[in-house]
């Protein structure tokens, strides 16, 4: 990965090291990918852009598939890899919330797609549902926190 600066192979690396762990969605597979992903943007800062933009598209990802808090059982039984993703991105946010409004600005997309709903409407912007079970009240909370940052950014877009 330090060697892959000089083509573009490194954001097939990115998208395989982003979307691998909530494909997979386990508790081993999250952690080790939590592992992974803070170990690149600790060695490679320039790359927590793209990083960060492909864990939020694995994160969508899961949406579509109705996995953990997108769930529509009536007891999610994995909730935890959306868990720990969750406290990954919120311990990323509050990093860069004053240091870079483009990445500012892709967690708002993030939470508008997961948590947004269209004004006029009122139906969901990204089609996708969180589940009310009480199991996933932690995940949940944890992306509200993390909008109540977004919002109090300093460096919040205009949208």
């Amino acid at each position: 990965l330090v060697d892959a600066d000089s083509d573009d192979s490194y954001r097939e690396l990115l998208r395989t090291v982003s979307h691998t762990p909530l494909k997979f969605f386990t508790e081993d597979s999250v952690s080790a990918g939590v592992a992974c992903w803070n170990w690149i943007v600790c060695a490679k800062p320039n790359y927590e852009f793209d990083m960060t933009s492909e864990i939020m598209s694995s994160w969508l990802w899961t949406a579509h598939h109705q996995l953990g808090v997108f769930s529509l059982e009536d007891a999610p039984s994995n909730i935890y890899p959306h868990d720990h993703a969750s406290k990954f991105l919120i311990e990323r946010f509050e990093l860069v919330r004053y240091k870079s409004a483009r990445l500012v600005n892709l967690y708002v997309w993030f939470l508008h797609r997961i948590l947004g709903k269209d004004v006029r409407s009122g139906d969901r912007c990204s089609g996708q549902k969180l589940s009310r079970h009480v199991s996933t009240l932690r995940t949940r909370f944890r992306l509200l926190y993390l909008g109540l940052s977004a919002v109090q950014s300093d460096t919040l877009p205009n949208s």
